[in-house]
């Protein structure tokens, strides 16, 4: 007869799981590999424990049509998918996120009820392993944090490292152009004011020998002009 073609809920996807980003905040060492906390603990509760229940067996790999005599399987079921395809994924670190990974798990228990009678044995099966699932991932950390790769870790830290150096030297630098500028104001405001030159030449940061030529040079100056 007819399966019902109700999918059940998807309160998986209503978990504490945060939203998948557009692209990883940190760009992996291979394409489309990240590891979250999130992710860590759902392959935790998978291989550890929803895995193992007594029900899980026929989840753990794909539907075969002809091996279990249900040819019409694939035009009922669109968009197959197993728990061993979704731990493989985990481990593979081919998820970007935990929503991600939990709409796997989510397809897998609705494709059972979808293709299955409320009835059947692989129907309530597929329903208890799903209430395990869905009782452990309360326990899942509230907030998704990615897990960085140990080589990209040393890397940031190098970055840092050169960017702190960079700082330090422009502050040192910034602190010596400072430092030149009060000497020069400070010589020029105990200048004698009565030798011309002198003042100019100690703002333009000349030799002491050269202010003194410019002094006298100034003096003499002044003298023949007076004496004309």
């Amino acid at each position: 007869g007819e399966r019902p073609a109700t999918a059940g809920d998807s309160s998986l996807l209503n978990s504490s799981a945060s939203t998948c980003p557009s692209k990883p905040a940190t760009q992996p060492s291979k394409p489309g590999v990240r590891q979250t906390n999130q992710l860590q603990y759902i392959h935790r509760v998978l291989t550890k424990i929803v895995w193992k229940h007594k029900y899980c067996w026929p989840f753990h790999i794909p539907v075969n049509p002809d091996k279990l005599n249900i040819p019409d399987y694939f035009k009922i079921v669109k968009n197959p998918m197993d728990l061993g395809t979704v731990r493989q994924r985990l481990e593979k670190k081919q998820y970007t996120c935990a929503k991600e990974a939990l709409a796997d798990i989510d397809l897998v228990f609705n494709n059972c009820r979808l293709y299955n009678r409320p009835d059947s044995d692989v129907h309530n099966m597929g329903n208890t392993v799903e209430e395990v699932f869905k009782s452990k991932l309360k326990g899942m950390p509230a907030v998704e944090e990615e897990i960085l790769p140990a080589s990209v870790i040393r890397q940031r830290k190098a970055q840092q490292a050169a960017e702190e150096k960079r700082r330090r030297q422009e502050v040192q630098q910034q602190r010596v152009r400072e430092q030149q500028v009060a000497t020069q104001a400070a010589a020029a405001a105990v200048a004698p004011a009565a030798v011309p030159g002198v003042a100019t030449a100690l703002l333009a940061g000349q030799p002491a020998a050269a202010m003194m030529s410019a002094g006298v040079a100034g003096i003499g100056a002044g003298a023949t002009s007076a004496a004309q």
